[in-house]
């Protein structure tokens, strides 16, 4: 919710700009719903990436270490760093640091 307006303005500058959305496995019924209808009304170009490993399966075998402080790293590392760089890679976006 807090980037619609963003979202909304740079879309209106730069139609079709990928968006990337990290599906964790762990968003709630009411943002997907959310995501949903802000696809449609911003026409969005939308690029979902999720983690390797399902959240059923990660808490299969690893339990919920978020919990945890010692294991939210584990968790970050595979379930929302991995997707972005992966997406990142796969759209090709590059970051450059502008001379200030």
């Amino acid at each position: 919710a807090q980037s619609a307006v963003m979202l909304h303005l740079v879309t209106r500058q730069i139609p079709g700009v990928p968006v990337i959305l990290i599906d964790t496995g762990y968003l709630f019924p009411e943002t997907y719903r959310f995501v949903e209808a802000l696809r449609k009304r911003l026409d969005l170009n939308l690029k979902v990436y999720t983690p390797a490993m399902t959240s059923a399966m990660y808490e299969a075998v690893h339990g919920k270490t978020w919990e945890y402080a010692e294991g939210l790293d584990h968790y970050h590392g595979l379930f929302k760093v991995e997707p972005l760089q992966r997406a990142l890679k796969e759209l090709n976006i590059t970051v450059s640091k502008s001379a200030s």
